[in-house]
């Protein structure tokens, strides 16, 4: 592999798979000695690039130097000498681009080219083009899943510093790790004998969560409007067997009901909150009374811009995650861009370079666009179970993704379906919100008439390891994701 900066040279890396030993000084590869030490082979490939460089573009090369990388190990063997801090391991493939900016920090930390006909000279040689992470989809998305579970340690820490306070609004960006706090918090409560009511908007998230606390039996996890619902017909003051016509009502109702019966919790914890209107909060007060009440909520993710949590009102201390754990940065800077109504084309490239394909394709064979785009994705080795298909319009929208059964042989459900957690799920944005899965299908973006930008951000940062966005060529240049 070369790596090339324009302003500080090139470093060629020899780049050998499988198990890598350094043995009395001897290099080992899969128990067999190699020909040639790979510090050496990545020695000559340099001065080789120079050399050419020099005879047949008749250039100074720039400054060079040589590093290894050891794909397939976790710990690779760590040479002394010269070649210390030239070593890349399996991490290199799940944070490639920080890699590669520490490795030219420690190697060629100068940025002392101004002129760079190296480039261009380069180029010829290899091509315009390059693939910054040469390995299949799936392997990338099971490596972001080992990468991630290092953020429980950050989350236990912070958790340590405010837990102490009855009532909390974390507010964080997507991936900040608001839904694992939350669980933190229900599951440590629940293990001092609490009874926990743990709450959210929607019905796919309250399916993962109850999933998640399964060995708590003290925790009652529910959206807002099935615990209103439940209470207000247990109680008698909504009927049974039909969905209310008047939300409001019921919401009071099912308040009123749960203080006619006492405290029933000791604490209560509200998941994605950003969403809750008047009625909702009005039957969470009634639910926490004056006890801890927890509350997480993501303001770039509120699709109705006019409800407001009442903090104040409710006492809540305020603590804010500044910091992405979760959502690849190029993609949610993407994101943010989208929700912020700025031009995105500036975030384009390096999202591509990353975690962000687009799919282009005629309106009348976007069908058929999707369905090579998901065949594909699997025979990359991505399990059903980490896709999703999300469209930006509502379950009643004729023709959109959100109510296939199908795509292609390929059986899809709802977020809400008992079997989601392991098949494709294809949903609106909106009932996939504050879940995640590691690679996130777009579409229907051609159906979409207004609020693009929330219902971009809200999709794009459902993806753990990439977004694929499939659409029309006119809908993405008009979206800033295709140039013109």
């Amino acid at each position: 592999f070369l790596l090339a900066h324009p302003e500080r040279g090139f470093i060629a890396i020899e780049a050998k798979g499988g198990q890598i030993k350094l043995e009395d000084g001897f290099w080992l590869q899969n128990g067999q000695r190699m020909k040639a030490p790979p510090t050496k082979q990545a020695i000559d490939a340099a001065h080789a690039l120079a050399r050419y460089l020099r005879e047949t573009h008749h250039l100074e090369p720039p400054r060079f130097t040589y590093a290894v990388w050891f794909p397939d190990m976790s710990k690779p063997p760590l040479p002394s000498g010269d070649a210390k801090g030239r070593v890349l391991g399996a991490e290199a493939l799940a944070w490639t681009r920080p890699e590669i900016a520490s490795l030219f920090d420690r190697l060629l930390p100068d940025k002392h080219l101004t002129k760079r006909p190296f480039i261009p000279a380069l180029h010829e040689a290899w091509g315009h083009r390059s693939q910054e992470s040469p390995v299949r989809l799936g392997t990338s998305v099971g490596l972001g899943r080992f990468d991630r579970m290092r953020l429980d340690a950050f989350l236990r820490r912070l958790w340590d510093a405010v837990s102490e306070n009855p009532r909390l609004v974390v507010r964080g960006g997507a991936g900040s790790g608001k839904t694992q706090l939350a669980l933190l918090a229900a599951r440590e409560r629940a293990d001092r004998g609490e009874r926990v009511l743990f709450t959210c908007f929607t019905e796919g998230l309250a399916r993962e969560l109850a999933e998640a606390c399964r060995a708590h039996p003290t925790i009652e996890v529910g959206t807002v409007r099935e615990l209103a619902v439940r209470f207000s017909r247990e109680a008698g003051l909504a009927e049974a067997g039909s969905p209310p016509a008047d939300w409001e009502s019921v919401a009071i109702d099912g308040g009123v009901a749960v203080l006619d019966l006492g405290r029933l919790w000791d604490a209560v914890v509200v998941d994605e909150a950003q969403d809750m209107d008047e009625a909702e909060w009005a039957f969470l007060e009634s639910c926490a009374g004056a006890g801890p009440l927890l509350v997480f909520a993501d303001a770039r993710q509120a699709f109705w811009p006019s409800r407001e949590i009442p903090e104040e009102r409710l006492g809540l201390m305020k603590v804010r995650l500044r910091e992405s754990h979760r959502v690849p940065a190029p993609l949610l800077e993407l994101a943010d861009a989208f929700a912020d109504g700025r031009d995105v084309r500036e975030h384009v490239p390096h999202a591509l370079f990353d975690s962000l394909e687009v799919v282009a394709a005629p309106r009348d064979h976007l069908g058929h666009a999707l369905e090579k785009t998901l065949a594909r994705v699997l025979g990359e080795h991505v399990e059903p179970r980490d896709i999703a298909i999300l469209s930006l319009r509502g379950r009643s929208v004729p023709g959109g993704a959100a109510s296939l059964e199908r795509v292609g042989p390929t059986r899809v459900v709802r977020v809400s379906d008992p079997d989601a957690r392991d098949h494709v799920v294809a949903d609106t944005f909106l009932r996939f919100k504050g879940l995640e899965r590691p690679v996130v299908l777009v579409v229907d973006a051609d159906l979409v008439e207004d609020r693009l930008g929330v219902r971009m951000h809200i999709a794009l940062t459902r993806a753990l390891t990439r977004a694929i966005v499939i659409a029309s060529p006119e809908r993405l240049r008009a979206m800033g994701l295709l140039e013109t």
